[in-house]
């Protein structure tokens, strides 16, 4: 609601009189045909008149329109929602209201009659129409009125009838700025899920172009701080803004700026943004899902909401009510095994949007898919689980989610290996690390009879389509191995695996990545530097030829934790920081000549 009553001693007020006809009803409103509440409501809900239990005023005629609590703003150019009460429990009670638009005390002017019912109303079902205020000029403050009859409509403002009751109340209606006219036209050209370009009529009163806003939907620049404003240079009708969200509504305003003067506010014109349909939407654009070891190993957030279905797809084989019309599929591929078998599944994200989806599961490529399965409701709740085997290792698999009907939102899918009866070891970690070999220690598998299986790898690479650097295998029990032959310097991967007998293989453990160190001088012309004590504790001496050198040390995954200009042939660096372990100093003169060593933190 515009508060604008600075506006008054610049535009006509008119000002009520006594001269209103008073309707009057031979038999009155004592026996239940009286108004017992009015109730008026802007586009919002927002409660402007709330006037409730009534009862029969004495006349059978309440007038209200000196009780300032009653008294209300209406906007002109808007519409608003009016309930009328009654005491009678019979079908047989009608009203119309009027309003005095041009303040000449009278109602019957034409479009000053602003509502008829249409059917009749008794207590428990009462009358809820609507009422529009036309474009006006000013602010007017005038006369609103509302007359109920038994069992017909009343004829006019003025005549009564046998059993019924009239109200009146003061409003005022906010309406056109006289001086600078306000852009009408308001219209949406063109939306995306962030930006909204809009135009409109322009204002013959315009000298300095337009102001314009966007609100959040529901709220008006008058009374709330708008999300987007900016303005155009005169003559420019239309504008664009680029703050929006998708899938969000909004309203937006314009006002003329007349130099001096600004214009009423013309909106709000209501928007609201599509939603960004997701990356996977099109099977051209499937995300590919990382094969885990159980479901939640390599599970990710996924989405259809403002999804698309292309008509050239296959319509679903399960699962596929409404499927045309409502559902909104995505695309995923998942690269089969060495094994040959795959799981894939859907769970819930805890968005009540999404609680139901259906999965089919394809060879081939997009525009010539061949189903292998499809699944309803075999996950957990009404999610999806499929469960593939002997499958060409190294295939890729295109996966296809909708959402049953018209389920949109976020889920949790992944794919992942099937369970096997012989577990994994678990926690594989590095203990020692030189130049040329590493060892390596895990937890055992409850499940292990002959011992276990390790690979060393290239880095990014797996032994169940690569070809290890280095492989090899102890017996029952151990839970220890060196891999030796390594390369200094080089980064690899570790993995291990147990062996349970009769019951097969586990899946391998790992990526473990870990980094060979270079040890030992290696240009005979440091040969004079010494570094001690070795082991140390809380300092480090470095004495020598050299003046200047970069120092640094290392961890022994190949990480650098620590870094020193050293400019002095008699140095020491505090190194008490340093947590127990083997590490690897390295030393760079001005030259370039370099030298690694070991050194224990104790």
């Amino acid at each position: 609601m515009k508060k604008l009553y600075l506006f008054i001693l610049l535009f006509s007020v008119q000002i009520l009189s006594a001269q209103y006809c008073i309707p009057s009803f031979s038999s009155g409103c004592t026996l239940g045909d009286d108004i017992d509440g009015v109730i008026i409501e802007d586009s919002n809900g927002n409660l402007l008149l709330n006037h409730l239990n009534t009862g029969c005023s004495p006349g059978n005629y309440g007038d209200f329109t000196n009780d300032p609590s009653l008294h209300i703003e209406l906007d002109a150019d808007d519409t608003y929602t009016i309930t009328i009460t009654t005491s009678y429990s019979g079908s047989y009670e009608h009203q119309r209201v009027w309003i005095d638009f041009d303040g000449n005390e009278s109602f019957e002017d034409p479009g000053e009659l602003v509502f008829s019912s249409s059917t009749a109303s008794s207590s428990s079902n009462p009358t809820i129409g609507s009422i529009t205020i036309p474009h006006l000029p000013g602010v007017i403050t005038t006369r609103l009125r509302v007359i109920n009859l038994y069992n017909s409509l009343p004829v006019n403002s003025c005549t009564g009838g046998s059993w019924g009751e009239t109200h009146d109340y003061t409003i005022t209606i906010i309406g056109e700025n006289p001086d600078c006219y306000s852009p009408t036209d308001l219209t949406l050209d063109s939306i995306t899920s962030t930006s909204a370009t809009f135009s409109w009529t322009g204002s013959p009163d315009e000298t300095d172009g337009y102001n314009w806003a966007v609100m959040a939907d529901g709220e008006h620049p008058d009374n709330d701080t708008p999300l987007d404003t900016g303005s155009t240079a005169t003559g420019i009708v239309t504008a664009t803004t680029t703050q929006l969200s998708q899938n969000s509504a909004y309203s937006i305003f314009v006002q003329t700026n007349c130099g001096t003067d600004l214009s009423f506010w013309t909106g709000p014109l209501d928007i609201l943004t599509p939603i960004t349909p997701p990356t996977n939407d099109d099977c051209t654009d499937a995300i590919t899902l990382t094969l885990g070891n159980d479901f939640d190993d390599q599970a990710i957030v996924a989405s259809n909401l403002g999804a698309t279905v292309d008509p050239n797809d296959p319509i679903p084989t399960c699962d596929n009510f409404n499927f045309a019309t409502n559902s909104r599929d995505v695309w995923f591929q998942v690269v089969v095994p060495a094994s040959g078998d795959v799981n894939v599944e859907t769970r819930s994200n805890n968005d009540p949007g999404m609680n139901n989806t259906g999965m089919e599961i394809y060879s081939g490529s997009c525009g010539n898919l061949t189903l292998i399965e499809c699944n309803t409701d075999d996950g957990i709740d009404k999610f999806s689980l499929i469960a593939l085997s002997g499958q060409t290792a190294g295939e890729t698999l295109l996966v296809r989610i909708w959402g049953y009907n018209s389920h949109q939102g976020e889920f949790l899918i992944s794919s992942y290996k099937p369970e096997l009866p012989c577990d994994n070891p678990s926690d594989v970690t590095l203990e020692v690390i030189e130049d040329t070999f590493a060892e390596f220690s895990w937890t055992a598998s409850t499940t292990e009879t002959d011992g276990y299986e390790w690979a060393v790898m290239a880095e990014e690479e797996d032994p169940d389509n690569d070809t290890p650097v280095v492989t090899g295998t102890v017996g029952t029990g151990i839970t220890t191995a060196i891999a030796s032959g390594l390369s200094p310097q080089t980064n690899y991967d570790f993995y291990v695996r147990t062996d349970c007998g009769a019951d097969g293989m586990s899946y391998w453990e790992g990526p473990l990545a870990f980094s060979t160190v270079l040890i030992g001088i290696n240009d005979l012309s440091l040969e004079g530097i010494t570094v001690y004590p070795n082991p140390v504790e809380d300092v480090l001496n470095i004495t020598g030829q050299e003046s200047k050198y970069e120092l640094s040390i290392f961890n022994i995954v190949g990480q650098k934790v620590l870094t020193q200009t050293i400019q002095s042939d008699n140095a020491s660096i505090d190194v008490s920081h340093l947590s127990a372990d083997i590490y690897i100093v390295q030393l760079v003169s001005e030259t370039g000549k370099t030298m690694n060593m070991k050194l224990i933190k104790k």
